[in-house]
């Protein structure tokens, strides 16, 4: 399977017109294969160390840390130095092109900071989370500049809404057709237009002289969020806008306190998760999460506020320490809860996962039930008060959408809408998956080499069912509990989209992305959780973490190479 990633990554710089070069090039890649098919299977077979395993020097430990290190960085050089448009290919080298350059220096820079760092934070025995903040930063700064502004999806309908909480407007103005409306400045049409353009039409946009005048624009589908969901982009707005800086530092702003806020939460979710935290900064950490915790969109504080709400309960439940529920953490569940349910009603059925904290954990059954349907209750009542309010602003973007009608025929027929639903399942499975592991970043036209895609596939399907020797046991009934929960905030997802954005009694259901799957990924190794297949995840954390590292550095690359 990975001399398959490779062939297939390999393909992008091997067509038949290349001659000699291509075969020279073929014939380095099967080096590279024989040689990563070699790590890997070191790395991925898992069994039970021996004496003489235990006793191998730290010079070698070190040795095979560095070719690893060293081939994936000579991989992602690979990558971006040659590329193959319209059967002709173009070295992209630093003495050639601008691109190689750029892609160049990103990978050279970052990949030898990111393997510092990582090698650093092993040695050093620092915590995983604290590792995790060693490498996200720089990465989630470099995701945040290498996309123009608007090049996110939605993210012009995002800023806007943004920008209307930042001038106190949290309830959005209604026009006669029901769309949803405010006044900005006129350049941010402009600057934030998610129209196709390059580096170099986003500088020409960025320089386009900004004065007081205004113009009326509308972000209709935004105004269904609760204005929760925009409050770090429109604090940064705001705290820019209150020192005089224009609206291209303003926007940049509304990224980079979006990034940070979910930084801050992922890093307190991994720091308080009592298992698998390697598997929870993957999924932080997959180029299409990076892609948009570093934007303005509403999906950042989803993705990062769900991953903390499964993290604190696993924290409560599982942690012997942790011998009672205090009034903190009854705030925290609270606040996270209503957090949750407010970026988007498909999610609020985490809200259950507080039922698994054992009752004992509380004092007695009934204080636990008391407490736990209380939080639910208030969060699903704050979500039905914004939805009666919201719903104004439901209009029907597509030509053939009719919202009352679609849930009529499905309250109707149940049974035909299931089979609709398994049927773009299967229909769009491949895209769902690949779209996880790193196709379609910066609006559909960047896609990380498919050498990263398929071998992330086996990756993390690896991670997802293997599990450390010394970890919990989760009960059969937690793992049901976790799956019913995944599976019903998968059918709600297709049900909001079939009813607001598919065609009536369409055979395939509109709309559907891998993003929105994202907040709830985790709960399928809670599902998944066995002790049939063991894995130190200690021992080979320094591996995993310089997968993610690349992976993301060619998700960088990729984005810079679409744009250029």
């Amino acid at each position: 399977m990975l001399t398959l990633a490779v062939d297939q990554a390999i393909m992008i710089i091997t067509v038949d017109k290349l001659g000699w070069n291509g075969l020279l090039m073929k014939i380095i890649s099967n080096i590279i294969v024989i040689i990563l098919n070699f790590i890997f299977s070191k790395i991925l077979i898992f069994k039970k160390e021996t004496k003489s395993e235990n006793n191998v020097k730290m010079s070698s430990e070190t040795i095979k840390f560095i070719v690893f290190a060293s081939i994936l960085l000579i991989i992602n050089l690979l990558l971006v130095t040659v590329s193959v448009q319209d059967d002709t290919y173009t070295l992209n080298l630093p003495t050639t092109t601008l691109f190689g350059s750029v892609t160049w220096g990103v990978t050279l820079i970052l990949g030898i900071y990111g393997i510092l760092a990582i090698k650093f934070g092993i040695n050093k025995k620092i915590k995983l989370e604290n590792i995790y903040l060693m490498l996200v930063i720089p990465i989630g700064i470099a995701f945040c500049f290498a996309n123009p502004l608007g090049r996110i999806p939605d993210e012009d309908q995002h800023v806007r809404k943004a920008m209307a909480i930042a001038q106190g407007n949290f309830f959005s103005t209604k026009v006669m057709n029901g769309g949803a409306v405010d006044t900005f400045n006129k350049k941010l049409g402009e600057l934030v237009s998610g129209s196709a353009y390059d580096y170099r039409d986003a500088w020409r946009r960025i320089n386009i002289e900004e004065t007081d005048e205004t113009a009326i624009a509308g972000y209709t589908n935004q105004a269904l969020y609760s204005p929760v969901c925009h409050m770090p982009q429109a604090f940064g707005i705001f705290v820019t806008k209150l020192v005089g800086a224009n609206l291209v530092v303003q926007c940049y702003a509304a990224r980079l306190f979006n990034l940070a806020f979910s930084i801050f939460l992922i890093y307190e979710a991994i720091k308080l998760l009592p298992f698998k935290k390697h598997i929870l900064l993957c999924i932080a950490m997959l180029p299409i999460t990076m892609n948009e915790l570093a934007s303005m969109s509403a999906d950042a504080l989803t993705i990062s506020s769900s991953l903390f709400l499964i993290a604190y309960v696993l924290y409560l439940k599982y942690d012997n320490t942790k011998l009672r529920v205090s009034k903190k953490d009854i705030i925290i569940l609270a606040l996270t809860s209503i957090t949750v349910a407010m970026c988007k009603i498909v999610y609020l059925p985490l809200c259950l996962m507080l039922f698994m904290i054992p009752k004992e954990k509380f004092g007695t059954a009934n204080k636990k039930n008391i407490i736990t349907i209380t939080i639910i209750a208030i969060s699903t009542l704050l979500n039905l008060i914004w939805l009666a309010y919201a719903s104004r602003f439901l209009v029907e973007f597509i030509e053939g959408v009719n919202s009352k009608e679609q849930l009529k025929y499905i309250l109707t027929n149940p049974i035909s809408f299931f089979l609709i639903m398994f049927r773009t399942m299967a229909f769009h499975s491949q895209r769902f998956i690949l779209g996880l592991c790193g196709e379609g970043l910066s609006m559909v036209t960047a896609n990380t080499s498919q050498l990263y895609v398929v071998s992330s596939m086996m990756f993390l399907f690896t991670l997802f069912i293997c599990n450390d020797e010394d970890e919990i046991e989760i009960k059969w009934y937690t793992k049901i509990f976790a799956f019913i929960i995944f599976v019903g905030i998968v059918v709600l997802i297709y049900t909001s989209l079939y009813i607001q954005w598919t065609p009536l009694i369409a055979s395939l259901i509109d709309g559907v992305q891998a993003r929105y799957f994202i907040p709830i990924l985790f709960l399928t190794t809670i599902s998944m959780y066995n002790r049939a297949f063991k894995f130190s995840s200690k021992k080979y954390i320094g591996y995993i973490l310089l997968f993610i590292l690349f992976f993301n550095l060619n998700g960088i690359t990729s984005i810079i190479y679409s744009h250029f």
